[in-house]
């Protein structure tokens, strides 16, 4: 016996089928966004970033995080401000210091002006579940805000530098000079942001002439004399290292200071030894320091830290202990201009 289906049965099933098949149809199609240009946000105004993840939340981050690495991959100074995190004082105190109020002036300045990035759309693939998200950033506002710190930099920038020119105090000129050159990279740092994200792609002109300031920069730190005395059976390439490194920077360091009295005394010792516990076919070395600097007019240790190195070698132990040893001269060097920088902001 033929079944006879109800026409209004059949009618909702057609019904239900063409919805069904509308929907999808709408769907499944991606929207131009997501290739990362909107018309309702163009370029000219907005720096756009389209990111995806499981959820509305995670697509959001990631959208926000592709303009954050817009504007860090265009920005060309990789080198910190200053990598001192503060300087021990005698009773296990820190300081904060200057150096790291002008890293952490760029740090905010920059993280302001991700805060003013906004998710605008979000779209779901239903076949893949997978969320994409549109962020926004208005380039107009964010080139305020930027405008605004490097103003108050370069009027820090001038009195430091109007310092500079006229102390005549040794530790005076070398603690202006330290201010001035972070104070410049900081500059540096956020001026290449506001070049990316403003519209017209230029930054304010710095307030004081950037090549003679470096040069009294240079004068005021190669006028410090740094004794230099590393001690232990293997402390001859350190010291040699440090003493180097130290003079790259623009610091006058001696070993033998018979000649002139020092402003800073470095005192350290450091011990190496081969790894021969490490399995083959790779032959390590290790190499350790304990560093001391002190203030010689006050005779006052002012930093005090310990550094380490592993290297390794296919050659022969003895190579892979040398090439620990040079390479943690180069580290005492860093975390030694750092602590006299981070110092001078003290006094």
């Amino acid at each position: 016996m033929r079944k006879i289906i109800p026409l209004i049965f059949l009618g909702f099933s057609l019904s239900a089928c063409a919805s069904f098949q509308t929907r999808s149809s709408f769907s499944v199609k991606r929207p131009s966004w997501i290739n990362g240009s909107d018309d309702h946000y163009p370029n000219t105004f907005y720096l756009t970033g389209v990111g995806s993840g499981g959820s509305h939340a995670s697509a959001g981050n990631s959208a926000r995080a592709e303009i954050a690495k817009i504007i860090s991959s265009r920005v060309t100074v990789h080198d910190n401000v200053s990598e001192a995190e503060g300087t021990k004082t005698a009773n296990g105190k820190v300081k904060n210091t200057f150096s790291q109020s002008v890293s952490q002036a760029v740090a905010v300045a920059s993280q302001e002006v991700l805060r003013g990035v906004r998710v605008v759309k979000y779209w779901e693939n239903p076949l893949t579940k997978n969320y994409y998200a549109l962020a926004v950033m208005d380039r107009q506002k964010a080139s305020i805000s930027l405008n605004d710190k490097i103003s108050r930099i370069d009027h820090e920038l001038k009195d430091w530098a109007e310092t500079l020119n006229t102390s005549k105090e040794k530790f005076g000129r070398a603690r202006a000079a330290m201010k001035v050159l972070a104070l410049l990279k900081a500059r540096e740092h956020l001026a290449q942001e506001l070049q990316v994200i403003s519209a017209t792609g230029q930054a304010p002109d710095c307030p004081i002439d950037e090549s003679k300031a470096k040069a009294r920069v240079e004068e005021a730190l190669s006028a410090l004399v740094i004794s230099v005395h590393i001690s232990g059976k293997d402390g001859g390439i350190v010291e040699t290292g440090v003493v180097e490194g130290l003079n790259g920077l623009g610091m006058s360091a001696v070993v033998d200071y018979s000649t002139k009295t020092p402003d800073i005394v470095i005192e350290g010792k450091v011990s190496s030894e081969k790894l021969t516990q490490l399995p083959p076919p790779w032959k390590w070395g290790k190499s350790q320091a304990i560093i001391s600097i002190e203030n010689a007019l006050s005779k006052a240790i002012f930093a005090q830290f310990e550094a380490q190195d592993r290297e390794a070698s296919s050659i022969s132990y003895s190579d892979a202990v040398n090439r620990s040893e040079i390479s943690l001269a180069k580290k005492v060097s860093k975390k030694i201009h750092d602590a006299i920088a981070s110092y001078f902001e003290n006094i």
